[in-house]
């Protein structure tokens, strides 16, 4: 479904991005773990369209999207779930799902997004009890279901997750991991970059290390959890 060759992203003369090429097939969930610093959001960012691609190529079933505006990337259905969340924190949650619906509307019936927003409101039922509620006085794991909710009102074909368990507490993450699975499950192409790489690693159907702005190591969740310099880098040495 996504497939990355030879991409090269650079800021004030760094190379952030050198080199990387790698691929998710429909329905894999795939993981991309590293040290802070390493690229992986310059990375998601790039494929999403809100950093331009200094070379390279990125195809979204087989349709060349590298360095297309973020509005035209959602269109041919990739969603991110932005590092952050960055929701419109001032308006209601009903009203940040409405807008993640935006390239829908004029295209799709009315009914066609509310089935969409139910789906979303099963998903997450906290969501639904909180419909008008501002979103900026969500707490933490509430803003992020709401963050995910709003990329999956677009309909993506591929949905990329990052960091989407960054600044939560324990329980807060263990859930937002279950629907993650959740959603691979019912057949949702998920590409993930997560700084728990054990968590990230024991849930991917493949993975890729990235370090300085390469992949320097790749393989299934379960090999990945295996590797002794993944081990000692990323799991604590156990």
């Amino acid at each position: 479904m996504l497939a990355i060759r030879n991409l090269e992203v650079t800021f004030g003369g760094v190379r952030a991005i050198r080199g990387i090429s790698l691929d998710v097939a429909k329905g894999q969930l795939v993981s991309i773990i590293g040290a802070n610093g390493a690229g992986k959001s310059t990375l998601m960012n790039t494929v999403a369209g809100l950093v331009q691609p200094g070379g390279g190529d990125i195809m979204i079933n087989q349709d060349p999207i590298g360095g297309l505006p973020a509005r035209k990337v959602v269109k041919k259905g990739i969603s991110l779930v932005p590092e952050g969340r960055r929701l419109f924190v001032n308006m209601s949650v009903a009203d940040n799902l409405i807008l993640g619906a935006y390239t829908r509307h004029g295209k799709q019936k009315t009914e066609a997004i509310a089935e969409t927003l139910e789906m979303v409101y099963e998903l997450f039922p906290r969501l639904s009890e909180r419909a008008y509620q501002i979103a900026g006085t969500l707490s933490g794991g509430e803003q992020q279901m709401l963050s995910i909710g709003r990329a999956l009102m677009a309909k993506p074909d591929l949905l990329m997750l990052d960091e989407p368990s960054m600044g939560l507490a324990p329980l807060v993450i263990k859930e937002i991991f279950k629907t993650i699975i959740t959603l691979n499950r019912a057949g949702r192409t998920i590409l993930l970059v997560e700084q728990n790489a054990r968590a990230a690693l024991a849930i991917s159907d493949y993975a890729y290390v990235l370090e300085t702005g390469r992949i320097v190591r790749e393989g299934s969740g379960e090999k990945l959890l295996c590797d002794p310099g993944v081990v000692e880098d990323f799991l604590g040495g156990h």
